[in-house]
C-alpha cells in the first residue's frame, strides 16, 4: 500500500469537503491508465465513496466536466502528490479546487 494513497484517504473530499468515507480516486484519462490498469499514484484525488462510484459509472470526462474538466482534476492530483504528507498544504489545495 502506498503512503501517498493512505495520505489521500485522510483528506477531505475535493468536491464536498466531507471527511467521511474518503477513497483515493484514480484519474485514468490521459494518465497512462486504462481498463484494469491504474495510473501512477500522482493521479489520485480524495473523493467520497458515492462520488467515486459516480466517477466510474458515468465516465471520467463527463464526471469531471462538472468541476472544471479532467485536466483541472489532474492538476490537483499532481499538486497533492507534490505536497504529500503535508496536510495543511493539501487541504489548502483542496479548498481552492472548488473556488
Amino acid at each position: 500500500m502506498s503512503k501517498h494513497l493512505d495520505f489521500i484517504r485522510t483528506l477531505p473530499c475535493c468536491l464536498t469537503w466531507t471527511l467521511r468515507n474518503i477513497e483515493a480516486a484514480h484519474i485514468r484519462k490521459y494518465a497512462g491508465g486504462g481498463t484494469g490498469i491504474k495510473p501512477k499514484d500522482n493521479f489520485v484525488v480524495p473523493l467520497n465513496t458515492e462520488l467515486h462510484a459516480l466517477q466510474h459509472s458515468m465516465g471520467e470526462l463527463s464526471f469531471w466536466e462538472n468541476y472544471g474538466g479532467v485536466w483541472k482534476a489532474q492538476e490537483l492530483s499532481n499538486a497533492l502528490y507534490d505536497v504529500s504528507g503535508d496536510r495543511q498544504k493539501a487541504v489548502k489545495l483542496i479548498m481552492g479546487f472548488r473556488r
